[in-house]
């Protein structure tokens, strides 16, 4: 660029802090072009990280037990043919890969595939695939904190059907709602309470 510097200052710091009458001052004078202008980097330097990429390779080809590692490649399970089905080629290049749901289901087939492949290998190496019938889950929240969701949301309902309720009542209509609905809302107020 041979453009001279707008402000009197040649700090890095100040060239960024250009002022609108600056930038039209440079305009007028033709320095500047109509648009946007910014300052456009080079093209990106390509990096050859010879050890990171060798360090990678190592790690594929660790020699691990197939229990350790559970990679299964396999073709999708065929679909379902129903009476208005299409014939499916085997090849999967007819997946549209602008059909989402179709995309999403060529996945959920191939995972299929892989659980029906998988699960009696995982039986034969005698690797457990079902939790014990005791076991507890540890929760995210505690009782204390389920115990104020649960109040929050009996709260939040009772005073939708109160709202609802009142209505009726001041229009004498209070036998027309339902009896189910009035001994939920006693309930949820007597819980609220």
């Amino acid at each position: 660029m041979d453009t001279p510097p707008l402000s009197g200052s040649d700090s890095d710091s100040d060239d960024s802090l250009v002022t609108d009458r600056e930038l039209q001052d440079a305009f007028s004078r033709g320095l500047l072009k109509p648009g946007l202008n910014v300052v456009l980097e080079g093209p990106k330097k390509a990096v050859n990280d010879v050890s990171g990429l060798k360090q990678c390779l190592a790690e594929f080809k660790r020699d691990l037990e197939w229990v350790e590692r559970l990679d299964v490649t396999l073709s999708p399970v065929p679909e379902v043919s129903g009476p208005q089905s299409t014939p499916q080629n085997k090849d999967q290049k007819t997946v549209d890969p602008e059909d989402d749901f179709q995309r999403e289901m060529s996945f959920y087939r191939q995972a299929q595939a892989a659980v029906l492949a998988v699960l009696p290998r995982l039986h034969q190496l005698r690797v457990p695939t079902k939790r014990p019938s005791d076991y507890f889950a540890e929760m995210a929240k505690s009782d204390q904190q389920m115990q104020k969701v649960r109040n929050k949301g009996f709260l939040w309902k009772a005073k939708a059907l109160h709202s609802s309720v009142i209505p009726y009542h001041s229009a004498g209509l209070l036998g027309s709602i339902k009896r189910q609905e009035l001994m939920e809302l006693m309930e949820l107020m007597a819980l609220t309470d």
